[in-house]
């Protein structure tokens, strides 16, 4: 859920009442939500927190005679954890185990069983299922039981170390002390893919751009991996191709992938990458792609990491770069796909070649050539067409009658209505039209566009194009704007062209 949410946010602040629906709804404590937004270089916004906690509270005591809500739900998780001790996590040997239901929750309190079609949280005393962490989504899967199943749509950890499935019970009732079979589903297990993909294309960008590279933040899910990380300048084609091409070198070699815990010390002399900011304990995970410890000449990469991985690179298949952007100074993304969904992403990729040979002809060889030559005579029609419209333009305003000068406070001022211009040509026009006419101010319209010009005399007078374009186009339902001298507009359509240059008038005058 908080994934879900994060994927979604604009911006590095998740709101306060954001943050506090994920308690008050699914149960997620501030800590864990905090923990899980920080990995994703995401703040809370703690006092938006704190006003929502007292709004609930105000309603509680108004629905309930005084209880609060919070009476109820103050350190859910950390009391669990105090009475049954942390998950045991079995997932990185397995995708199913037994387990038994410590705790059961409605989303807000201890209870003692979810009955069909409710919706909770689950605890275990072990579980397979990885809990959202390190730039890798939660697993989900079911629960099982006699006479009974759950579907897991997610699954978290708190700071206490406990791994809190959200569950939905789709038959029987769940009950706290069940035995339940844990299986995750394992197409969410293509995450595995992914993250040691993640890691190779770490150590890929630092043999390519340099040390300076360092992690900013991850995104590990089964379809696709999102990579942040340090680097000044966009990376150019070849850089983009050299990546891809070792990270590919290092999965067709089916490099072990091992992972061990280790003192701290240890990891450092290996020269394990750490993330900067992070607080490690005594012992780490150390995990290691190549090198002495998986009988491999050397490590091609050696990270301390808790995510799932694969155990040898050739299982990730192939990698595919689908995207390279800014996400801040200083700070740049790589999204790639592993696997099935790389080999889906090619398809498309095929699929939308053959269609745009089928529209410029030829065959897939000729595709660049014939693309770039259309593109030569589309900005050469582009220009022809502009020629033309110019000449359309002053053979119009040639052979226009004198246009009656009129005035309207202190400003004289001509309009004209003209066809088949373009932005362009229409100020082309205005240009030509006040020259001609000798006024301070010309307004002249072709289809729904209107261009106003003004004199440098009309301007000392107070005249704005700007101001007179959106007075008028606003009288007819349209809108524009510019500067004192020269202004657009556009109006909802070419009917309303002469009720908007009839206003001109009152525009000058107000």
């Amino acid at each position: 859920r908080v994934g879900n949410v994060l994927d979604d946010l604009e911006g590095d602040l998740l709101p306060g009442d954001k943050a506090f629906d994920l308690w008050q709804t699914y149960g997620f404590p501030l800590d864990l939500t905090q923990e899980l937004a920080a990995e994703r270089g995401v703040k809370v916004d703690r006092q938006g927190y704190d006003a929502a906690r007292e709004q609930a509270r105000d309603a509680s005591r108004g629905d309930t005679g005084g209880r609060e809500l919070f009476t109820r739900t103050v350190d859910l998780y950390g009391a669990v954890a105090a009475r049954s001790g942390e998950t045991t996590f079995l997932g990185y040997h397995s995708l199913e185990s037994t387990a038994r239901v410590v705790a059961v929750t409605d989303g807000t309190s201890e209870v003692e069983r979810l009955g069909e079609g409710a919706v909770g949280t689950v605890i275990l005393d072990k579980t397979p299922f990885y809990a959202e962490g390190g730039g890798q989504v939660g697993d989900v899967g079911k629960l099982a039981w006699t006479g009974g199943m759950a579907i897991v749509t997610g699954t978290a950890r708190t700071s206490h170390g406990l791994s809190v499935h959200t569950v939905r019970v789709t038959r029987g009732s769940l009950e706290r002390g069940a035995a339940v079979t844990a299986t995750v589903d394992p197409e969410r297990r293509e995450t595995e893919k992914h993250h040691t993909a993640t890691h190779l294309l770490h150590a890929a960008l630092r043999r390519v751009l340099g040390t300076h590279v360092s992690q900013a933040g991850s995104l590990v899910a089964p379809d696709r991996l999102r990579f942040d990380f340090t680097h000044g300048s966009a990376l150019n084609a070849a850089e983009l191709a050299k990546v891809e091409e070792l990270v590919n070198r290092w999965i067709q070699a089916d490099l072990a992938v091992d992972w061990r815990v280790v003192p701290i010390d240890e990891a450092r002399a290996a020269g394990a990458m750490m993330l900067f900011g992070e607080k490690y304990g005594k012992n780490v995970r150390m995990v290691e792609v190549g090198g002495a410890g998986s009988n491999d000449a050397e490590a091609v990469s050696i990270e301390l990491c808790g995510g799932t991985h694969v155990a040898r690179t050739g299982r990730i298949g192939l990698l595919v770069i689908t995207a390279e952007e800014a996400v801040s100074a200083g700070v740049r993304r790589v999204e790639a796909r592993t696997g099935e969904s790389a080999l889906a992403h090619l398809s498309e990729l095929r699929q939308l070649q053959r269609h745009l040979v089928g529209v410029v002809g030829g065959n897939a060889a000729q595709l660049e050539e014939r693309v770039g030559r259309l593109l030569t005579d589309l900005r050469d029609a582009q220009r022809e067409v502009t020629r033309l419209r110019d000449r359309l333009a002053a053979a119009q305003t040639a052979a226009a009658p004198a246009a009656e000068l009129r005035e309207a406070g202190n400003l004289t001022f001509v309009t004209l209505a003209l066809e088949g211009l373009d932005a362009t040509a229409l100020r082309n026009a205005a240009d030509a039209q006040l020259t001609r006419s000798g006024a301070d101010v010309i307004v002249v319209g072709s289809g729904a566009l209107l261009v106003a010009k003004t004199t440098e005399a009309a301007r000392a007078k107070g005249a704005n194009a700007g101001s007179i374009v959106r007075a008028i186009a606003s009288r007819v339902g349209g809108g524009g704007g510019g500067k004192p001298d020269l202004a657009q507009a556009g109006l909802k359509d070419a009917s309303s062209l002469a009720a908007a240059l009839a206003a001109v008038p009152e525009a000058l005058v107000s």
